[in-house]
């Protein structure tokens, strides 16, 4: 099985479990991360395949870390993460 196909099979498990659940998604920029994740959700709700109502997104992308690890600027990740939870319930 290729890894695309892989990230695929998890996504759809994912997306059809009814139990609340974190996914993540890694790669590298512009392999197609959100592309997929958008069609592959997409897909499942018009086939009736969602296993929860409302799902919540949050991209990482620009956030930056110290030399340890650590998110930088805290309360600003912090602050846009709960703005977007919030309009996603």
């Amino acid at each position: 099985m290729s890894s695309i196909n892989a990230v695929t099979v998890e996504i759809e498990k994912f997306l059809r479990s009814k139990e609340p659940q974190v996914l993540c998604i890694t790669g590298d920029w512009g392999v197609g991360k959100t592309y997929t994740w958008n069609d592959l959700i997409k897909t499942a709700a018009e086939n009736g395949e969602l296993g929860k109502g409302k799902y919540s997104y949050v991209s990482l992308f620009g956030l930056k870390l110290t030399s340890g690890g650590k998110i930088r600027n805290r309360r600003k990740f912090t602050n846009t993460f709960f703005r977007r939870f919030e309009a996603c319930r």
